[in-house]
C-alpha cells in the first residue's frame, strides 16, 4: 500500500502541475504539538489535494471495470 499511495501521490502533482511537497520529519515535533491545528496544516494539508486526484486516477477506472465485471 505505501508504494501506491507514493504513486497517487506524484500522480497527482503531476496532474496539477505541482511541485512534491518537501518531506517533513515529526521528530521536531512534540506530543503536545499533535494537538493543534498548525501541526496538521503544515505536515498533512499540503498532500491531501495531489493525493487526492491521484487516487481519482486509479480509482475511477478500476471502480468501472468491477462494476462492469460483477454486472455482467
Amino acid at each position: 500500500m505505501p508504494a501506491i499511495y507514493v504513486a497517487e501521490y506524484h500522480l497527482g502533482c503531476w496532474s496539477l502541475q505541482r511541485p512534491v511537497a518537501q518531506r517533513v520529519h515529526f521528530r521536531q515535533f512534540g506530543l503536545s504539538d499533535y494537538m493543534h491545528w498548525h501541526v496538521f496544516s503544515r505536515g498533512r494539508w499540503p498532500t491531501f489535494w495531489p493525493a487526492f486526484s491521484g487516487c481519482l486516477f486509479l480509482a475511477v477506472p478500476s471502480a468501472i471495470i468491477v462494476y462492469f465485471s460483477c454486472a455482467c
